[in-house]
C-alpha cells in the first residue's frame, strides 16, 4: 500500500526514511520533528499490528508505504529506497530508526557532511555510549572491528542505524538481507564499491522502559551467517 501526502513539495532532494514496526507511540512525534526541519519524510510501515500507519498519516508523512506482513528492517529499507529512487528526485537519503533513539536535532550534522561532499556517513555513539546495555556495547565493538577489517577502513559504530547516503551509492548497491543485518550489509556493499565510510559523533539515547527488538545473540548469529554467505569473506 502506498500513500503520497498532499504536503509533498517540489524541489526537495534530501529525504529521511524511517522503517517502523509497532511504533505508534513514537512515529507521530518523530515525523513532526523532521518536518519542522523542512525535510520530506518517508515512513515504511513493516506490517505493524498497531496504529503506526494511522499515526504516520496523521503526522503528514510525505510518502507512506505499508507491507501487509512483518518482513524485517532490511526488507522495509529496500522497499523504501527502491521507491524513492524510482519516483522522486532523491539526491541523498538520511536513515533513522523509529524509536526516538536518534535525535532529530543531530540531522544537521549529517546534512553538513553531505554538503561537504561525503558519500556515506554513519553515526558514532561510541565516544560516549551512555545507557547502552553492556552486551550490546561489546557486540557493537566486535562487529565494528570485524567490518573495519573487511572494509580496510575504520568504522567505529557499524551497527548504528542513523546514516546518510548519497543517491549514487544507493544506485550501486542491492540489499539482500531482510532484518538487522542490513546495517552491516549496506556498509559492506558500499565499501565493495570503493566508497569511504565517514563517521560523525551522535548521542547515545536509550530509554529505560523501552525494550529493544534487537537480540545481540540472535542477530549476531544472523550477521555471521550473512558474512559466510556473502562474497566479502573474512
Amino acid at each position: 500500500m502506498v500513500y503520497v501526502s498532499t504536503f509533498l513539495e517540489e524541489g526537495m532532494n534530501t529525504w529521511v526514511i524511517i522503517p517502523a514496526y509497532n511504533e505508534s507511540q513514537h512515529i507521530y512525534q518523530l515525523v513532526r520533528e523532521i518536518k519542522s526541519l523542512s525535510l520530506p519524510v518517508m515512513v515504511v510501515d513493516d506490517g505493524s499490528s498497531d496504529t503506526t500507519y494511522k499515526e504516520a498519516e496523521r503526522a503528514a508523512a510525505d510518502i507512506l508505504l505499508r507491507s501487509e506482513t512483518n518482513r524485517g528492517k532490511g526488507a522495509a529499507l529496500d522497499m523504501g529506497i527502491r521507491y524513492l529512487l524510482g519516483h522522486t528526485n532523491l539526491e541523498a537519503l538520511i536513515i533513522m530508526d523509529a524509536d526516538l533513539q536518534h535525535l532529530t536535532e543531530e540531522i544537521e550534522v549529517f546534512l553538513k557532511k553531505l554538503e561537504e561532499g561525503s558519500d556515506f556517513i554513519v553515526g558514532n555513539r561510541m565516544q560516549n555510549p551512555m545507557g547502552m546495555p553492556l552486551l550490546r556495547l561489546w557486540t557493537n565493538k566486535f562487529m565494528s572491528l570485524l567490518i573495519s577489517r573487511i572494509c580496510r577502513q575504520k568504522i567505529v559504530d557499524s551497527q548504528c542505524g542513523f546514516k546518510a547516503i548519497k543517491r549514487e551509492v544507493l544506485e550501486k548497491i542491492k540489499l539482500e538481507t531482510r532484518r538487522y543485518e542490513v546495517d552491516s550489509e549496506i556498509i559492506l556493499q558500499a565499501c565493495k564499491q570503493g566508497y569511504t565510510i565517514e563517521s560523525v559523533p551522535i548521542s547515545s539515547v536509550y530509554h529505560r522502559k523501552q525494550n529493544s527488538r534487537i537480540n545481540p545473540i540472535r542477530d549476531s548469529w544472523r550477521f555471521f551467517l550473512f558474512l559466510w554467505r556473502s562474497r566479502y569473506g573474512l
